[in-house]
């Protein structure tokens, strides 16, 4: 059977009062990086969103055109993270969620295993102070720095950790140490538009709204359009193009003359309508 624990890892204190301790301190850290990813994610998403519409294109990212950008955008981030939990598929850029089970094999080891997808999670859990690298598969030889007995150590003691069904769930205590909060409707405008894209990242991005993939469809046998990777491919053939490069270059000026190159707060949420004293 296969053995893959690649986010395993073993507590340096392996006492489980102080574990116990040590993941809800953890839990301001994970707070910290879920809330700078999810402002950078909604600063991103809102300012294509303003740059499409500003265009006079419709991006499928733009779900409720009938509201301004950034509560567009932090509405889209919502039915994705949604999706999530219903369908249990895999979306990186808005799953926030970080879980930690633990796995007490005696009063000097106990070990771990984490679950998070969100980019810079992994860094996060690897620099605490308690976290001791021990992941181990058995479907590649053994990394060179680990000695062929402490590999096998590793592998007896995950055996014993996922001694039922080798399920982790059923074999150890999970910890949800994912953030509470994440700032969906309370953001000041200043906060967002410090992490507005740059300009010419602006440009890059919008450019792709005039490049030309439906001419491309027609040409495709109905399964290659079902796929998608046809198209792509042509796609990506056709901008290495000299003729596809010009066709970037015309976009590109076109872009450029229309989109703003400083946004406000106004363009984010719109007017704000005045309080009565």
């Amino acid at each position: 059977m296969s053995t893959k624990i690649y986010t395993g890892f073993r507590f340096r204190n392996p006492d489980m009062i102080t574990i116990r301790k040590q993941l809800i301190e953890f839990q301001a850290s994970v707070e910290e990086v879920s809330t700078e990813a999810f402002v950078r994610l909604l600063a991103k998403l809102a300012t294509e969103i303003i740059d499409a519409r500003t265009l006079g294109v419709r991006s499928f990212k733009d779900a409720y055109p009938e509201v301004p950008p950034a509560s567009c955008a932090s509405r889209v981030i919502r039915d994705r993270m949604q999706e999530i939990k219903k369908t249990g598929l895999r979306d990186r850029e808005v799953d926030f969620s970080f879980e930690v089970c633990v796995f007490p094999l005696s009063r000097k080891k106990t070990l771990g295993i984490y679950y998070a997808d969100l980019k810079g999670f992994e860094k996060l859990i690897q620099r605490q102070s308690w976290f001791l690298d021990y992941h181990y598969q058995n479907s590649t030889d053994k990394p060179p720095r680990i000695s062929s007995s402490e590999w096998c150590t590793r592998r007896k003691d995950w055996d014993k950790a996922l001694s039922v069904n080798d399920i982790p769930a059923h074999s150890g205590f999970t910890m949800d140490v994912s953030s509470s909060y994440l700032p969906f409707y309370r953001l000041d405008p200043p906060e967002l538009l410090a992490q507005i894209p740059s300009f010419d990242l602006r440009v890059q991005s919008a450019v792709l709204y005039f490049f030309p993939g439906k001419r491309f469809k027609s040409k495709l046998s109905e399964e290659d359009k079902k796929s998608g990777f046809a198209i792509l491919e042509e796609l990506r053939t056709f901008r290495e193009s000299s003729a596809g490069k010009k066709v970037l270059e015309q976009a590109e000026k076109k872009v450029r003359s229309k989109l703003k190159r400083r946004l406000s707060g106004k363009d984010l949420y719109g007017a704000q309508k005045k309080r009565r004293k």
